[in-house]
């Protein structure tokens, strides 16, 4: 049936090759519909019928992507479908052909993430049945028949794949339905690439970890108004719709319209609802207000996306409100993500009547840092994450607002050590642990996984020194081993430097000095901290720098931070707990570190007492 010259359709159709189950299920695809001359006009994706729970499996380096696995929630017999967005991080890669790729036994164990032999830690293919691979194995296991194949043997399931190095275009995405495997049981496992032609070593790897599904909820309301509530938001599959549930009470008939606005409220602000404070609607897509239909008239993709009320309808003559919406224009992960920003309750006449942050509600634990400048520059840039047992983590914010009086705009940069002595060029370069190409032209905000992960302006924009900005950045961690706390954020305008910051922990953080080790085992270390701490092992990062040797060079220390909130003496106890074995804090070293200061104190003492004289 042809929609031509239709303005809206209805119909009914029994279709005998359109599975929703199986290898050829059309369940998470998408659906295009186009205009007379074959053109695409409008598309939509094919939804899942209840709760899902979803997977990912990260690539940094030399492959850049990720693989989403998801899956019927209550159902560990149902499909698992496969979507895939792979390609080499360096532009000027050769594209190669028919990599192997499994699910591998084990996750990545290396000493360090970037360890160069890290593929090799996770032993080999999952195969939970103990299917034989022998001599006949390559004959039996094919696409057609899945069963005869391990679990974990994706290319032998479904196909090989193909590495270009277009970041974000078509050619990298792949998407295939599983009928033998199950989400729960790839979790806390790997997947390996493998060489081109079939090739047997492995050449990129990444852990199976679970993505949460994100919920945020209003705070403590502000403003000159007495109406209350709340209003949750939750987006259960990425990309998907976020779920908005408004309960708003004691309106007494004054409310207009209701928007997320770009900033969260200053604290102890005289006018925390103010534009000067909030600014305005959160329009990162540039939407024409005046192009917008009346309130609830339109399509979702016809207002700005923190326009709630015109979406949805206002608030008008209300006194108590509820109400349940779908919303596919308000994200509450990625570049456009509205956690961290707020919500304001307008009078019928568009002043500000009420105003509340939107925070996350996510169970997991909380890493904060922040980046102080005070030079011809000042401001501050806070930035939070939060991680989980598993190791994954959600999108980092970062709440920039800096002030100048001769600049307006300027970039923004990671660099990969703290500064020297307030020196900004003594700072190592531009942070960029998985060697990617600088200023690349496959960077860009929805493509961050091809930007130097330092390069924050080159995916988020400029920087501006007039009024605060927020940011939500996927790349950038504050935990694990390429955590950007103990380095340093740098102001440029083009090539030149004009300020520079240490990002500093505000999380709670330690130095542990004792004697020198033979080998220092970075797992060893953390794993007794977790321990004395009674936290997870992914909940302790080594900050950058560490090991160092301390003032006595028989000694060496570390620097830690760990994620949540800690006791401030239960922090302390790590120093002389007896289950940090060889890490225990040692008097010694601190009597050497102390006596290199006694000499200087006796000359003062001795000086004093010869003028006294």
């Amino acid at each position: 049936m042809s929609l031509k010259g239709k303005n809206e359709t209805e119909a009914v159709f029994k279709d005998y090759n359109l599975p929703l189950y199986g290898q050829n299920s059309i369940v998470g695809r998408s659906v295009v519909i186009h205009q007379s001359d074959g053109s695409r006009y409008v598309c939509a994706s094919i939804s899942y019928p209840a709760e899902v729970m979803i997977a990912r499996a990260r690539f940094l380096s030399p492959v850049i992507g990720e693989v989403w696995f998801t899956q019927l929630k209550n159902n560990p017999l149902s499909d698992v479908a496969i979507f895939l967005d792979l390609t080499y991080g360096t532009p000027a890669t050769m594209p190669t052909k028919h990599h192997n790729w499994h699910v591998h036994t084990n996750p990545i164990s290396s000493e360090k993430d970037d360890s160069e032999g890290r593929c090799s830690t996770t032993k080999g293919h999952w195969n939970p049945y103990g299917i034989d691979t022998g001599h006949s194995y390559r004959l039996h296991c094919s696409p057609t028949c899945p069963l005869s194949c391990e679990v974990g043997d994706l290319s032998g399931k479904h196909a090989t794949l193909n590495l270009g190095d277009n970041v974000g275009g078509v050619e990298a995405k792949n998407f295939f339905t599983d009928v033998t495997s199950w989400v729960p049981g790839m979790i806390g496992r790997s997947i390996v690439i493998h060489q081109a032609e079939k090739g047997g070593p492995r050449i990129a790897c990444a852990n199976v970890t679970v993505v949460r599904t994100p919920k945020a909820r209003l705070g403590t309301w502000f403003g000159p108004g007495t109406s209350n509530g709340q209003i949750w938001f939750s987006q259960s599959v990425p990309q998907g719709p976020t779920t908005v549930n408004v309960s708003l009470t004691g309106l007494s008939s004054l409310a207009g319209g209701y928007h997320v606005h770009v900033l969260p409220i200053t604290s102890g602000s005289t006018h925390p609802c103010s534009a000067a404070n909030i600014l305005g609607h959160f329009n990162p897509l540039d939407w024409k207000a005046t192009d917008s239909p009346g309130p609830g008239m339109g399509t979702l993709d016809q207002y700005e996306v923190g326009d709630v009320s015109g979406k949805f309808g206002m608030l008008t003559g209300r006194n108590d409100y509820q109400a349940v919406f779908l919303d596919t224009n308000l994200p509450l992960m990625g570049p456009y993500s509205i956690v961290r920003r707020s919500v304001v309750v307008h009078y019928t006449n568009g002043s500000r009547m009420r105003c509340a942050d939107i925070e996350a509600h996510t169970d997991g634990l909380w890493v904060m840092a922040k980046a102080v400048f005070n030079s011809t520059l000042t401001g501050t840039v806070r930035m939070r994450q939060q991680i989980f047992p598993d190791g994954s983590s959600m999108d980092t914010t970062l709440e920039v607002t800096l002030h100048s009086l001769t600049r307006t705009n300027v970039s923004m940069y990671i660099m990969t050590s703290q500064t020297s002595q307030n020196r900004c060029t003594e700072n190592g370069g531009v942070y960029n642990p998985f060697s990617m190409t600088t200023k690349s032209s496959s960077c860009s905000l929805e493509t961050p996984l091809g930007c130097v992960l330092g390069e924050l302006s080159m995916r988020q924009g400029p920087v501006s020194l007039t009024q605060g900005q927020v940011y939500t950045d996927s790349m950038v961690p504050l935990s694990g081993d390429f955590s950007v706390v103990h380095r340093s954020l740098v102001i440029m305008t083009g090539e030149s430097i004009i300020a520079c910051a240490d990002i500093l922990p505000e999380s709670p953080s330690a130095e542990q000095t004792f004697p020198k080790v033979t080998k220092f085992s970075r797992y060893d270390f953390r794993r007794r901290v977790a321990d004395v701490l009674q936290l997870e092992i992914s909940h302790v990062t080594i900050l950058p720098g560490s090991p160092q040797t301390a003032l006595n060079t028989d000694c060496q220390k570390v620097n830690f931070m760990v994620a949540g909130n800690v006791n401030s003496e239960l922090l302390k106890s790590v120093k002389t707990s007896e289950m940090m074995g060889l890490y225990k804090e040692s008097a010694s070293c601190l009597r050497g570190a102390g006596t290199l200061l006694l000499p200087g104190r006796l000359l003062v003492l001795v000086f004093a007492v010869v003028l006294f004289l």
